[in-house]
């Protein structure tokens, strides 16, 4: 018997990567405005032209499927740019934070064998190594705007990396996490349908490279046609800021970490607030919204290890009914168990481990195979052959 595909699942055969869909968003509308930053300003034009460019560039140093190059740029539009031309150039791309220290930045481009690293001029030298490119953009951008800007025709599969983030390693070794064009586009598909993305939508994007966070950020809204407008660092980390900003840059959708969320979500706003959706994730919510916000609060849960978000789930105003506010439920494509030691599932009411199974399951841990067979387990619940299903830990 043949299973009927969700509309989600169609989409995500379809279309093979980002890059194609971005490169569609700007064919259909080439003058629209990508990306904004202060008075600064991107189309959808120059943003597919100026990555076609960097992605041949990076396709004449060896870029191509299954190869990882570091991104080490801050949030800028030069950092989207670089992270959509590793895309188009077939690769996959490594999100480096320039604030992070030297000795783990290495470390992680060793740890990925990256052929290439871009990034800038002041840090090129502290970042190469034998057998590994730097391109400093600063120092290249005329040998790049030399290349010819055209759609290349480098053939990428569902099962190839995407990008590989790392866990920031407060709890041991830090684990590169392969995600796959698959697992990135189911998260996209169900961002557009349950956010209701369209082209008229403007994003916040707050988060640094090396947060998972920043994928959810940039790639639901580009793809979609819509448009990104980059915080400044000042008001990234201030949550009386942020909402002033929300509210003057016009924001209709904002990823907002827990701990800034939640006193915007007891603060006050204006009625004709532009914001619709303010999503939360990363820690524990204990806070209930304002009955009188203007806009959703929608908690998200979901480790790196499956693509971001793996539930999701409106914020109901404060009541008894429940201590804290759930993490919602399952996203389209995604299964969770709650199981007990054994691996069994609990008793309805009583507590079990998190395993998340579905399309957002990524590939398993770059370089470190045994703790991949411990953490991505055959799931025997699904009727998929070869599916597999994240042991999160989590109770």
């Amino acid at each position: 018997m043949r299973t009927s595909l969700s509309p989600i699942q169609r989409d995500c055969r379809r279309i093979s990567t980002v890059a194609h869909l971005i490169a569609q968003a700007a064919v259909a509308n080439p003058e629209a405005i990508a990306l904004h930053a202060g008075s600064a300003r991107m189309s959808y034009g120059e943003l597919n032209a100026n990555a076609n460019r960097l992605a041949a560039y990076l396709r004449a140093l060896g870029a191509g499927a299954e190869r990882i190059i570091g991104v080490c740029l801050p949030r800028s539009f030069d950092q989207i740019v670089a992270c959509l031309a590793v895309l188009k150039s077939g690769g996959a791309y490594l999100p480096l934070d320039p604030a992070w220290p030297q000795e783990r930045l290495r470390h992680l481009l060793k740890d990925t064998d990256a052929p290439v690293i871009i990034t800038t001029a002041s840090m090129a030298d502290g970042l190469s190594a034998e057998g590994r490119t730097s391109v400093a953009l600063d120092h290249v951008a005329h040998i790049v705007s030399s290349f010819e800007s055209c759609e290349n025709s480098v053939v990428v599969r569902r099962e190839n990396l995407a990008y590989v983030i790392y866990t920031s390693g407060s709890t041991g070794k830090p684990k590169g996490v392969e995600v796959t064009h698959g697992n990135l586009l189911n998260l996209i598909f169900w961002h557009r349908q349950a956010f209701g993305v369209t082209t008229a939508d403007r994003a916040s994007y707050l988060a640094g490279l090396g947060f998972d966070a920043s994928v959810w950020e940039i790639w639901p809204y580009l793809t979609a046609g819509a448009s990104i407008t980059l915080a400044d660092e000042t008001v990234r980390t201030s949550s009386m800021l942020l909402r002033e900003w929300i509210i003057e840059k016009k924001i209709t959708v904002a990823f907002v970490p827990t701990v800034l969320a939640e006193p915007m979500m007891k603060a006050q706003w204006p009625a004709d607030t532009a914001l619709r959706f303010l999503l939360t994730g990363a820690e524990t919510l204990h806070t209930f919204p304002r009955a009188d916000l203007p806009f959703a609060v929608v908690n998200n849960y979901g480790p790196t290890e499956c693509a971001v978000v793996a539930t999701s789930g409106t914020v109901a105003a404060e009541s008894d009914q429940t201590p804290v506010p759930t993490i919602g439920r399952a996203i389209s494509n995604t299964q969770i168990y709650l199981l007990d030691e054994q691996g069994s599932p609990v008793a309805k009411g009583e507590t079990g481990e998190i395993y998340i199974g579905g399309m957002s399951v990524g590939r398993g841990y770059r370089n470190r195979g045994e703790l991949t067979a411990e953490r991505f387990l055959p799931d025997r619940f699904s009727a998929r052959q070869g599916a597999r299903m994240y042991r999160t830990g989590d109770l």
